[in-house]
């Protein structure tokens, strides 16, 4: 049910982002507000889960880096950490519920951004977590920092992704 204000920012909504830490049980509950929102005439936009990565003690993997070091890290170490935190990815990562959301938007012609894509590239085994000015993209397991939600929306927009001209 939704409250007085949620109806009326859908109702003047011309598109519907359905963006979430999906748990398993909540997949199948994609399709009800896909089929609610279509019958409004709503465009959908949907977006799978991103990457988990280690997170022990409240540190991640370059802030023990920086703990060991008082340091960045330089282009050759940033590189290795790269493949270290693609190393490090959760099972929750590219799993069954990404897959069934992809499948979900195939089936019904959804517009889809693949979050896992954005910081992760699986043909070179590497995950970004620095912004090209080095603060932190993630700051813990899966939570972006200012800056790296900064970072991500630009690469968003300039991948031209919404393309709702």
């Amino acid at each position: 049910k939704m409250t007085l204000l949620q109806k009326k920012i859908f109702y003047d909504s011309n598109f519907i982002l359905i963006s979430t830490k999906y748990k398993s049980n909540e997949v199948d509950e994609i399709k009800k507000i896909i089929n609610f929102s279509k019958q409004y005439d709503k465009e959908i936009i949907l977006t799978t889960n991103g990457p988990v990565f280690e997170y022990t003690d409240y540190l991640s993997i370059i802030d023990n880096f920086y703990l060991d070091n008082k340091r960045l890290p330089n282009l050759d170490e940033i590189i290795l950490l790269e493949k270290k935190y693609f190393t490090s990815l959760s099972d929750q990562t590219e799993n069954v519920i990404n897959k069934k959301i992809i499948e979900i938007s195939k089936n019904l012609n959804i517009k889809l951004l693949k979050k896992f894509d954005l910081l992760c590239n699986s043909k070179l085994k590497r995950c970004e977590f620095l912004t090209p000015d080095k603060d932190k993209i993630i700051f813990d397991s899966s939570h972006y920092s200012l800056k790296g939600a900064k970072y991500i929306g630009k690469k968003i927009f300039n991948s031209n992704w919404l393309n709702l001209n």
